[in-house]
């Protein structure tokens, strides 16, 4: 079986695609052998069966093939190949790639981030490509992945992007680390509070003024946590820096809001 495919041109979407439904584990191992034996196959000519893979990987979960319990051990046989297909060069494929990790990561949640963690960076690389299509996929996997999936090896990677030497990758990274403050428990944060700060604190002097923006939005969550540390913050900036700090606590531009998932906020992260 394979998802519902349309040839991709300038003028259309692909069609939507269609639940596939197995009815054993064997069909699932089947269908899923299939997938990941196009999925990695990167030959030039062969991009649109990759494509339709990815859709085919949509259509399963969609058909509720993710509740088999093979499924999340076969899906991580294919870490790599998605990889491969979020940091393709071609706009129609990396725009497939991140609609299917979106997919994943909203049906798996945490149980994702052994997957999500070797995607974040490469997201990251993607945002700076001069392709608006491949730039909002991206930027919208990351919003979707933050939102939805959690694991200790996450944050260290959107931490790096916030080191980035690519002004809208510390930005976007900046934007996500808001993301995982709003929505994440804080005792998955703990132990990276100081890197946090010491973030903040370096971009909110950053050359670029989305960085300084999402900074400033940082520093609202940052201190919903942890209060005193927040204040001793804002006390060390400059008077035109705490002003514009309190407008984004007023709302004045706040940091996107995520959107949840069914995981109760309360519960930190099983290790």
């Amino acid at each position: 079986m394979t998802a519902v495919l349309a040839m991709p041109n300038k003028e259309n979407e692909a069609s939507a695609i269609e639940p596939i439904v197995v009815y054993s584990e064997k069909d699932l191992q089947k269908e899923m052998e299939t997938v990941l034996s196009r999925l990695a196959n990167t030959d030039q000519d062969h991009w649109l069966k990759r494509l339709e893979s990815l859709r085919t990987l949509q259509g399963l979960v969609r058909g509720g093939a993710n509740e088999y319990d093979s499924f999340l051990p076969l899906l991580k046989d294919m870490k790599a190949a998605l990889g491969e297909a979020v940091a393709d060069l071609r706009s129609t494929l990396v725009k497939e790639a991140c609609a299917t990790v979106e997919v994943l990561s909203v049906t798996f949640g945490d149980a994702f981030a052994p997957i999500a963690e070797g995607l974040i960076p490469m997201l990251f690389k993607q945002l700076p490509v001069k392709i608006q299509v491949v730039y909002e996929a991206c930027n919208q996997c990351l919003v979707t992945l933050l939102s939805h999936t959690r694991g200790p090896k996450l944050l260290p990677r959107v931490l790096e992007g916030c080191r980035s030497k690519q002004g809208i990758v510390r930005s976007k990274a900046m934007e996500g680390l808001n993301l995982c403050m709003q929505g994440w428990h804080p005792a998955d944060l703990e132990r990276h509070c100081d890197a946090i700060e010491q973030l903040i604190v370096s971009l909110l002097k950053d050359s670029q003024a989305d960085s300084r923006k999402a900074a400033r939005e940082g520093l609202v969550a940052f201190g919903q946590i942890w209060e005193a540390r927040g204040k001793a913050v804002m006390h060390s900036l400059e008077p035109q820096t705490q002003r514009l700090v309190l407008a984004a606590d007023r709302g004045g531009g706040g940091a996107p809001t995520p959107t949840r998932s069914a995981r109760p906020a309360s519960a930190p992260i099983r290790q």
